[in-house]
């Protein structure tokens, strides 16, 4: 370090500089330093610190303090000394360069130094590593940063310089973070945080804890993103640093922003507003605006988003003309008057912002301007740029891991190749675009419940239903000519869902891609549709380690319903000899599937709304709060909307649980389930595969295809039964359908037409029995009954289906 032959400082005194410089407190570090050297030609300090070390690190407090005219005179003093060689004063100057902007003096003197220590290692040779990867950095270099930084870190390491491996590691950060490789900036990051931590320096604390926030926002892992920036908000707090104040709350306005909490957003925004105009600090004053502007935007408030964006332009403009912020408020801009229908002055904008962020090397910025660039392609009829745009957008964020951006890419994506069906004059084509837009549609919606905003995950779910259900019927369509040819799947033995109808695979895809998230799902169905089926199927897809526990509301009296569902503890009431976990318990870790929902006493009902919000409940007599890891699954086959306007469900648990729903089609909509499940439940009766032919005739096959079924699967379950005990037994069967023997299912010799064997067709007064028995004289085949009855074949399917 010094010359040890210059005047002496006492070594305490220095240390307590060192120590207020690397706790960031600048100004007292100065004061203590100026007051010993003031001092320093009136004392007789034989043993200490030279007085060039103190000149170094009062250097060094005033590049943090980005206080210039102070450096000009430390520059005068050191001239005086003619220590001015030194390289830690030359280090000290690089880092003036930086912070006036001059980043190519920078780096041009960073590697003089680098090239002429290259014979030998100087000891600061790490520092001038670092700082020149901070100038690349600077420049826009990718990959150059990359092996400086790694280096620095290394030999810091070795040199046992904790605390310049931590800065290191948060400038490599700051690095791949700006290149938008956030997977490795928040490795980086947590290095750093780890070492702040450990040397308990609060204001670098702050400072990791703001750039994970940022890394974590932009992964769309919004909880951990909102823990760092309190915790960074926390910290300035506490040690009354305004500024650390001022970015923590413009940070966490943004995140609110995203997930539309819009009060926070905008309460946070103004206070950091606010602390920026405090300080004069133009950049963060114009930040906040720009996210203010973003909130207005969010909430349809067209022209107060542009007057902030305006605003915001004023005050970045005469500073940074070309930098980021004005090629991101360009964007916003153009998006603005994209949604004002003004595509022109939209177009204008958004090139000017693509061509700025592409200037800039900023991947992510790119890939947002390209997205709402095919929104506004689209909204003006451009479709084909639409898809060049929203697809280049899509790999993009994609590629860099912002899942947030990336989630609404995939939901636009999904938009604009639904909106391409309405101009495909050939129809061969129409299934591919809705498979298409599917696959964005459900991905987008995969990632929004990955990231947990209430208002798109509805949003993408509502979308997933609407292609799901066009591609319901456009399969119906494809297959018009082949409807009456319906082929079962075979017998598959196990816990499976039976189906080959669309209707049923559109249930098991949207129950498959809701498996994985911890959001409660309602089921709505008609009784014996299968819900616990498709429960049981949410909870193995799951992941989740616990059982699945099922109770239904419906089989437990009121009186006993909070003992049973939260348990009890000994003596809290007559009869309680011993603790009882209760089923909320019992489900930790797995899913508690509640069937009959709308049945829960409402005086229950907000104990299981608060279960659902932080898995908290008590236990009967038990003053103790308990708690569970648990995702919920309800059923109902009520309308429980109405139930909230009749007062007996309480609305706020009904939104609660119908941010996931999951509707099951009667059995009478999806007729091409009828035959693949009788062939099923007879096959489990029989412990073996059989075909329906066993069981019945043509005409019962067909009758069964035509019967509404109205107890669902269940119904089916009860009629597969009594076929096989009366084929089993007697060798044939005739099995009645519904209530009020609407129709009868008979075979495989059992001739369900006996009484009318060998009569004409004319001589049948009931038009039920006339139309069976036409079918059974055609051999099942529909439209040579038709024929028999000289009436055209859909008049045949009509008189079949209303019985008449």
């Amino acid at each position: 370090m010094g010359d040890t032959s210059s005047p002496m400082i006492a070594k305490a005194l220095f240390d307590e500089a060192r120590s207020l410089y690397e706790r960031d407190d600048f100004p007292e570090s100065v004061k203590l330093l100026q007051s010993a050297l003031d001092k320093v030609e009136n004392q007789s300090v034989h043993t200490g610190v030279s007085v060039t070390d103190a000149l170094i690190l009062l250097g060094w407090n005033f590049v943090a303090l980005r206080d210039f005219d102070a450096l000009e005179d430390l520059e005068r003093t050191i001239s005086t000394l003619g220590i001015e060689a030194f390289p830690e004063f030359e280090l000290i100057r690089i880092w003036i360069f930086l912070a006036k902007g001059k980043v190519q003096d920078a780096l041009q003197r960073s590697n003089e130094f680098l090239e002429n220590q290259k014979a030998c290692f100087h000891p600061l040779h790490p520092d001038f590593l670092m700082i020149r990867g901070y100038c690349f950095s600077l420049a826009g270099e990718a990959e150059l940063p990359v092996q400086d930084y790694e280096a620095a870190y290394a030999i810091f390491n070795i040199q046992a310089r904790i605390l310049d491996s931590g800065r290191t590691a948060n400038f490599f950060g700051l690095h791949l973070f700006s290149v938008g490789q956030y997977q490795k900036a928040k490795e980086w990051l947590s290095r750093a945080e780890t070492i702040f931590d450990n040397l308990d320096l609060p204001r670098k604390k702050a400072v990791v804890a703001l750039n994970l926030g940022l890394v974590h926002y932009k992964l769309g892992e919004f909880p951990q993103s909102l823990t760092h920036l309190e915790k960074s908000l926390r910290i300035g707090i506490e040690g009354d640093w305004i500024h650390r104040q001022c970015f923590a709350n413009i940070a966490l306005g943004n995140v609110y922003r995203m997930k539309r909490d819009f009060k926070s957003a905008r309460r946070h925004l103004m206070s950091g507003y606010q602390q920026a105009q405090e300080m004069s600090q133009a950049r963060e004053e114009a930040l906040a605006l720009e996210f203010l502007g973003d909130v207005y935007r969010d909430e349809g408030k067209l022209s107060e988003a542009q007057r902030c964006y305006s605003r915001t332009l004023d005050i970045i403009k005469p500073l940074a003309p070309e930098g980021d912020i004005v090629s991101e408020v360009h964007r916003r801009i153009g998006e603005c008057h994209a949604l004002n229908v003004d595509f022109s002055l939209a177009r204008h904008h958004l090139r000017k912002a693509l061509e700025l962020t592409r200037r800039q090397g900023d991947r992510f910025e790119e890939a947002v301007t390209l997205r709402v660039m095919a929104e506004a392609d689209q909204a003006c009829g451009k479709r084909a740029a639409a898809l060049e745009y929203i697809a280049l957008a899509c790999g993009i964020l994609e590629e860099i891991g912002a899942n947030y951006e990336l989630a609404i890419a995939r939901f636009r994506h999904a938009e604009i190749v639904l909106a391409g069906r309405n101009d495909e004059t050939r129809a061969a084509l129409v299934s591919p675009l809705l498979d298409h837009s599917w696959q964005h549609a459900t991905e987008s919606l995969k990632l929004f419940l990955q990231i947990g905003v209430p208002w798109w995950i509805a949003r993408a779910d509502e979308l997933v239903k609407e292609i799901s259900a066009l591609r319901v019927r456009q399969e119906k369509a494809d297959h018009e000519q082949a409807a009456g040819n319906i082929s079962g799947q075979g017998y598959n033995p196990g816990n499976i869902i039976i189906h080959n109808s669309s209707g049923m695979r559109q249930v098991i895809e949207l129950c498959d891609i809701y498996a994985p998230n911890d959001n409660p799902v309602l089921i709505h169905g008609e009784t014996g549709t299968g819900k616990e089926l498709i429960a049981r199927r949410l909870h193995e897809k799951s992941g989740r380690t616990g059982k699945m526990v099922s109770v239904n509301a419906v089989a437990i009296s009121p009186s006993l319903f909070e003992r049973e569902f939260f348990g009890h503890i000994k003596g809290s009431f007559s009869g309680a000899d011993a603790n009882q976990i209760g089923f909320a318990e019992q489900a930790d870790g797995g899913t508690l599937f509640l069937d009959e929902i709308g049945e829960l006493p409402l005086d229950l009902q907000p104990k299981l709304l608060r279960l659902l919000q932080n898995g908290a409940f008590h236990a009967v007599g038990d003053p103790a709060e308990r708690f569970v890891n648990i995702r919920l699954v309800a059923a109902t086959n009520m309308d429980l909307y109405q139930a909230t306007l009749d007062r007996t469900f309480r609305e706020d648990l009904f939104y609660r649980l119908q941010v996931l729903s999951l509707q099951i089609p009667a059995l009478k909509d999806r007729p091409d389930d009828i035959l693949p499940l009788l062939r099923h439940f007879l096959s489990l009766a029989a412990d073996r595969p059989v075909e329906i032919s066993e069981f019945l005739n043509p005409v019962s096959e067909t009758l069964a295809i035509e019967y509404p079924w109205p107890g669902n699967v269940r119904e089916i379950i009860s009629v597969c039964q009594q076929l096989y005990l009366q084929v089993a037994t007697i060798g044939r069967a005739k099995v009645g359908l519904g209530l009020h023997g609407v129709g009868f299912l008979s075979g495989p010799g059992y001739l369900e037409m006996e009484e009318t064997e060998g009569r004409s067709l004319d001589s049948i007064r009931d038009p039920r029995q006339r139309l069976m028995t036409a079918l059974h004289q055609a051999g099942g085949n529909r439209t040579e009954a038709a024929r028999l009855l000289n009436i055209s074949r859909s008049s045949f399917y009509r008189q079949m289906k209303f019985g008449k």
